[in-house]
């Protein structure tokens, strides 16, 4: 039953976008009031009613066939940003030219994005959020909410008035991204109108861009994470900030900003340039910012406000003078690095863009990843997506250490997590996070 009601959603979508593409709104006025004189002019001998049909039926005919056949030879350049945010507008500038020899007049284009249909295991699993007795007077609902998941940016067609042979012209297009991840162009549509404005014809072209979505970002107010320096038992070589333990490493050129007292002088008499000393950092501060991806039995809509939570203590914790890494797993258990001139936070949002939910079996790797890095590690951010036993045991795991920690847990069932919250033996400093008060909650911690 389930596969033959996908069944039919996906090619009664597929035929719904393909009739909206093709015919105009007053291409279906036009075939509702001919199905309408039909049944009433059938008889010959009602003259007004019959005439009135036939005219419709020419005036479609004729549409049609001035359709039939459309090529563009049109040469399309897309400049797109390096990156945008979701749910930020942005413009990007495509470079149009008419390389056939007519003029083309009145002709709308439009952005392909590389989409296709849910499969059924989407279905399916998008189909588990909801009860039993009410699943079946929800599919229509449901099936639309499906299909806008999977619209990445929102765009709207562009009107070309006229386009001369071999002038280029230059135009704006306006976007807003839905979602975070990779958004892929595939071809750029033109649509020509038939002179009564009926039907559609289309000529594609193909024109192949890529465009990086960044996850949002929420403001946070002024955070002490607390915690010592710790010594890093190998340094940080690619560090620029002289540390605490004033090892000498190595000499290098001097670089603007570098300050007076790090400048070799007696290196500079010899090479005639000026050069510094440089040192080895073996102690200060760095955080771990640890992100749940095990998101079995919650929402997408909660797995994406972790994402973005992530994503704004990236941005607001790394600074010049202490490091921060990312933890979570995904195929593997991963740690990236950022900050001391290691690396930015520009680097971990596109990390954090790609990032997809992981399966619950492998929990037990985050937990191994932590023990590793706890002894390198000054503070700790977690955001969780629930608060069960695992989780708990992980934050008490981290306290023992001796490693403050934030634990953010951000899900729909408030009730039951603030529950678990006072059921525990010994009080943990969790903070709650409802998914449509994001903004809210953060301001308070």
């Amino acid at each position: 039953m389930s596969r033959s009601l996908y069944l039919f959603f996906r090619y009664g979508s597929a035929i719904r976008h393909w009739l909206r593409r093709h015919i105009s709104r007053s291409g279906f006025l036009l075939f509702i009031t001919l199905l309408f004189s039909s049944s009433l002019g059938a008889h010959m001998g009602q003259n007004t009613v019959f005439h009135f049909f036939t005219l419709l039926l020419v005036l479609g005919f004729v549409s049609i066939c001035f359709c039939l056949y459309f090529k563009a030879h049109i040469r399309v350049v897309r400049h797109l940003p390096d990156f945008v945010t979701e749910g930020e507008s942005f413009r990007y500038r495509a470079v149009i030219e008419n390389q056939g020899s007519r003029v083309l007049r009145n002709i709308e284009f439009y952005d392909e994005l590389d989409w296709h249909y849910p499969t059924y295991s989407e279905f399916c699993n998008f189909n588990k959020t909801y009860t039993t007795k009410s699943r079946y007077f929800l599919l229509v609902p449901r099936w639309n909410d499906l299909l806008q998941k999977g619209i990445a940016i929102e765009r709207e067609r562009q009107n070309l008035v006229i386009m001369r042979p071999e002038t280029p012209v230059e135009m704006w297009q306006k976007g807003t991204p839905l979602r975070r991840g990779i958004v892929r162009y595939k071809s750029v549509t033109f649509f020509r109108s038939d002179p009564f404005g009926l039907f559609w014809s289309l000529s594609s072209v193909s024109c192949v861009n890529s465009l990086l979505v960044l996850p949002r970002r929420y403001l946070l107010p002024p955070i002490q994470l607390g915690g010592s320096r710790k010594y890093q038992p190998s340094g940080v070589t690619l560090a620029s900030v002289i540390g605490d333990s004033q090892e000498f490493l190595s000499m290098r050129d001097y670089r603007p900003g570098d300050p007076p007292r790090t400048i070799h002088w007696r290196s500079w008499a010899k090479t005639g340039k000026p050069m510094v000393k440089e040192f080895q950092d073996e102690y200060f501060n760095r955080h771990g910012l640890i992100l749940d991806t095990f998101a079995t039995d919650c929402s997408d809509q909660c797995f994406e406000k972790a994402i973005s939570v992530a994503a704004s203590f990236a941005c607001t914790v790394a600074d010049r003078d202490s490091l921060l890494d990312l933890l979570f797993v995904g195929t593997k258990a991963y740690c990236f690095t950022t900050g001391r001139s290691v690396g930015h936070s520009q680097q971990l949002l596109e990390i954090l863009a790609t990032v997809q939910p992981s399966p619950s079996d492998s929990f037990d790797e985050l937990q191994q990843l932590i023990q590793q890095r706890s002894n390198l590690l000054s503070s700790c951010i977690c955001v969780l997506l629930a608060w069960d036993k695992p989780r708990q045991k992980m934050i008490s795991d981290i306290l023992a250490s001796g490693i403050p920690v934030l634990p953010l847990v951000i899900s729909e069932n408030e009730d039951e997590v603030r529950a678990q919250m006072e059921g525990m033996d010994s009080p943990m400093p969790v903070k709650y996070l409802h998914p449509d008060r994001i903004e809210e909650g953060m301001a308070k911690i």
